[in-house]
């Protein structure tokens, strides 16, 4: 049934936007802003022309039209859904100001200023207030808010001063989320700055497209201003950058990338031949670089090798004659009594480790990394060196901590710790140091004094690092830092046959039998992958994880496994539902899932990787619900943590790297990710049953063709290379 309505909107999202119509999703708001009613949805519909401007995010409008109303269910939850057909809208507040409203409500130095009364504020003043504020009128404000809440107001304008500017931004059409992290994290200086240059918004996580239509219709930039094509190089580098993890990229690739923003050649050509005077980049023998990433890999370079000829060692001091070496040889099961002597190799790294500043342990799966690195930890700080461990992940430092028997952080911790310091002798190591790219090692170096030696330790063939660069090959392959190979297999016990697998996936030979040991090949078509998965999980899900590609694949995608095993391993489970403001929501997730937290969050101390399984789904203040991390601590799910933790069933390489679980289930999707680098790291994940499911085809192109990741372009080599021989230069 069609009927009149007219009703007051706040614009949740805008939908498809064409030549003559524009749609977009509200909810009905009260005169103050409010919402009044979580269950009505308005899907609105309107010719353009009737439209004074541009629909956005977080506008108020008043619209008068025709709809139809029915209920519909939407993820477990009656709603009421109108389509209207708007006759007219009425623009009534600009995302401006809704910017200010919540960026208010939500920042706890303004204390005692909820959503209610941010509106109250912007109704009564608008733009003005910000003059009111400057000008010290408290007494302005003292029909709204109390004296207190009045000196948290103008505290915090003090502190996000651009909050002033949420009008320019809004007129220029600076999206709402973008407004929030200017406020955030920029002063008064920001509105002049981007006046300036508007491509600066690229740094807010912008698109090139977005910011680009911004900047021309905005701010009046010409498509030749050498402000444009500057930041279309530079967008294009970083872009690559990212893509590819590429650190340096041929001028054939940029051309190509910059093609795409600029259109024509003739601004290409342009581009290239005015921006070398910019800064944006700097060019090499090797191709052009993103400036921020040249930076970093030379400030890495000098770091690595400030200390090269030197040695931090005691005069006369000889590690393993000492009985400390001994001792810590009894620890790790290699002492005279164990039957089991160090080998040749970790000795030498025992040796090395109090020889050089800075040195490399690589190994593949089995090899013994991890009771190497035990003897140099008790040896040296038996010794009287100082110890400390640092990993990506969470769970990688928690292994380092028990099995080499030193204190280790997360690298997020440890950067938000004080800078490394010390007036003793120290070393810092570096576990599952395959995964560091150039930005992160470059925080390391800049937060450890060169007094402290550094000792990394990886798998130089397992994937490389999601961000750029690809610091231990390029400190390996340099010749320049003090390396130890590890290719005696020491994992595993009996007959498992992982190590000697896991090697023949590294060297590009398809293993002569794929099932053979505890690893167990399953040939089966893509229809039955995600079916047979569940299978073997089921078998043992308590030490059991699958280790996935990709999330949307619909055959041996990630998203699909924890559907299907949320299915079938725990049925009848209670879905997790909450409030929070006011509004019932839920996760897909349920009572008992195996959970993994996707960000840090510091606050909770909880890491990108921290696994675990939801033991609680009943909400208390402040608290969602109680998830048991691996190891047996019990954690409190806050608010923001709700926003990063999903089902873990099933988990990528990526967040399985730096782990290992006791059986470890492989799906070969069809995807491109599916290569020997993801193969080699999948597999390895394994301490004591593997299974392999898919077909065999589909192995053995992954095996034998070379992964894209290894083709990874960087300059650190090639920097570490020429400070080496700077330093020996020096020394003669």
């Amino acid at each position: 049934m069609i009927t009149p309505l007219e009703v007051t909107v706040r614009i949740t999202s805008v939908g498809f936007q064409t030549r003559y119509k524009s749609s977009m999703i509200g909810v009905e708001v009260d005169d103050d802003g409010l919402r009044k009613d979580a269950k009505k949805h308005f899907l609105i519909s309107v010719n353009r022309k009737l439209l004074p401007c541009e629909p956005a995010q977080g506008q108020v409008w008043k619209v008068r039209g025709r709809s139809s109303s029915r209920k519909v269910n939407k993820h477990g939850r009656e709603i009421f859904e109108s389509r209207v057909s708007a006759d007219s809208m009425e623009f009534v507040l600009p995302y401006g100001g809704e910017a200010f409203i919540r960026f208010v409500a939500d920042q706890r130095e303004f204390s005692g200023i909820g959503e209610r009364k941010a509106r109250k504020l912007w109704n009564e003043f608008g733009p003005k207030i910000f003059v009111d504020i400057k000008d010290g009128k408290r007494e302005r404000f003292r029909g709204i808010l109390s004296e207190a809440s009045i000196t948290a107001l103008f505290k915090g304008f003090e502190r996000f001063k651009a909050l002033e500017y949420s009008e320019f931004f809004a007129r220029h059409g600076i999206p709402q989320g973008v407004m929030q992290r200017i406020f955030r994290k920029h002063g008064g200086s920001i509105k002049q700055r981007i006046e300036e240059d508007p491509f600066r918004l690229l740094s807010f996580g912008l698109t090139w497209s977005a910011v680009d239509n911004i900047a021309r219709k905005s701010f009046g930039v010409s498509e030749d201003s050498s402000i444009r094509l500057s930041a279309a190089i530079e967008a294009s580098l970083l872009e690559e950058s990212g893509r590819t993890g590429n650190t340096v990229i041929s001028l054939g690739g940029l051309r190509k990338v910059l093609k795409k923003k600029l259109k024509t050649n003739t601004l290409v050509t342009q581009a290239l031949g005015q921006t070398h005077f910019t800064g944006s980049f700097a060019v090499s023998d090797k191709g052009y670089h993103p400036a921020g990433s040249l930076i970093m890999e030379s400030v890495i370079a000098k770091r690595l090798t400030k200390r090269l000829y030197d040695t931090p060692a005691e005069p006369g001091e000889n590690l393993i004659a000492t009985e400390a070496f001994e001792s810590a040889c009894e620890e790790m099961g290699k002492g005279v009594d164990s039957g089991r002597s160090a080998t040749e190799q970790q000795v030498n790294a025992v040796i090395s480790s109090d020889l050089y500043y800075v040195m490399a342990i690589s190994g593949g799966a089995g090899t013994g990394k991890t009771t190497t690195l035990g003897l140099i930890t008790r040896t040296l700080g038996a010794s009287g060196v100082e110890v400390h461990g640092i990993a990506l992940s969470g769970r990688a430092a928690k292994r380092m901590g028990e099995v080499a028997g030193i204190k280790a952080k997360t690298i997020a911790k440890f950067l938000r710790s004080p800078p490394l310091r010390p007036e003793k002798r120290s070393i810092l190591v570096i576990d599952e140091a395959s995964m560091l790219d150039t930005p992160t090692m470059y925080k390391i170096v800049t937060h450890v004094s060169s007094d402290v030696r550094l000792l990394f330790v990886g798998d130089v063939d397992q994937l490389p690092p999601i961000g750029p660069g690809h610091v231990l090959r390029d400190i390996i392959d340099s010749g320049v830092i003090e390396t130890i190979q590890l290719d005696v297999v020491k994992r595993q016990k009996g007959d498992s046959a992982i190590p000697s697998y896991s090697r023949s996936i590294r060297d590009g030979v398809v293993p002569q039998d794929l099932s053979i040991g505890q690893v167990f090949f399953h040939p089966v078509d893509d229809a039955d992958l995600n079916s047979t998965c569940i299978e073997l999980m089921r078998a043992d899900p308590e030490s059991s994880m699958i280790v996935g590609a990709t999330y949307a694949s619909v055959h041996g995608g990630i998203d699909g496994l924890n559907l299907l095993a949320q299915e079938t391993l725990n049925p009848g489970a209670k879905k997790w539902e909450f409030e929070v403001d006011g509004v019932r929501k839920h996760l897909k997730i349920y009572a008992n899932d195996p959970v993994i937290f996707t960000r840090n969050d510091n606050d909770s101390d909880v890491q990108n990787g921290t696994l675990g399984r939801l033991v609680s789904i009943e909400q208390q203040p402040g608290s969602y619900g109680v998830v048991q991390i691996d190891g047996g601590e019990r954690l409190s799910v806050t608010q923001a943590l709700l926003e990063c933790v999903e089902p873990a069933y099933a988990i990528s390489v990526h967040k399985a790297q730096g782990s290992q679980f006791k059986r470890v289930i492989v799906p070969l999707s069809p995807s491109k990710l599916v290569d020997r680098n993801w193969l080699y790291t999948a597999v390895t994940r394994s301490e004591q049953e593997l299974h392999i499911v898919g077909a065999e085809s589909r192995f053995s192109r992954a095996v034998e063709f070379d992964s894209a990741s290894s083709k990874r372009q960087t300059y650190l080599r090639e920097l570490l290379i020429k400070e080496g021989k700077l330093d020996l230069a020096g020394v003669s």
